[in-house]
């Protein structure tokens, strides 16, 4: 049961590939769409 670290990882890989594709191209903004929308469900 490791779901609360597993909540954390992902939070933390959902904000830097924010920041890495936002400063490295706009083209990165639909991707950075698709991992917010997976990462959704996983939010409380």
């Amino acid at each position: 049961m490791d779901t609360s670290g597993d909540r954390v990882f992902v939070s933390i890989m959902h904000i830097q590939s924010n920041d890495y594709f936002y400063a490295l191209d706009p083209a990165g903004l639909p991707l950075f769409d698709v991992i917010e929308v997976t990462v959704a469900p996983v939010s409380p």
